[in-house]
């Protein structure tokens, strides 16, 4: 989705943040726009190939900030998913159906 087109039809030095798929970017594109320019800033915490090889074109890019797709990993978050977990074990035992969950997981007898 973002390609060289794409970025083309950006405002001069806008900034480009993707949280999404790392497939939906470009990222020689991106890298060329950043060195160019064109591109104010990029921010990802999502590659294309992960772990991104240290040839990757956005890892000394311009401008460009990368995390390790762990952005949202705080301690609060960390902990809130380490008491849900436990949460969902307990009621599990108890034959009750867990938190927020996207399938139909079968409980034991």
């Amino acid at each position: 989705m973002i390609n060289e087109e794409a970025l083309g039809l950006l405002k001069p030095h806008a900034l480009l943040i993707n949280c999404a798929r790392g497939e939906l970017v470009e990222s020689a594109a991106v890298a060329r726009a950043l060195g160019s320019g064109r591109l104010g800033g990029y921010g990802t915490d999502v590659l294309e190939e992960e772990p991104p090889a240290p040839t990757h074109p956005l890892l000394n890019a311009a401008n460009c900030l990368v995390t390790p797709h762990i952005g949202s990993r705080t301690r609060e978050n960390v902990l809130r998913q380490a008491d849900m977990a436990l949460e969902n074990l307990v009621l599990m035992l108890q034959g009750k159906p867990p938190l927020a969950q996207a399938n139909a997981p079968k409980t034991p007898a």
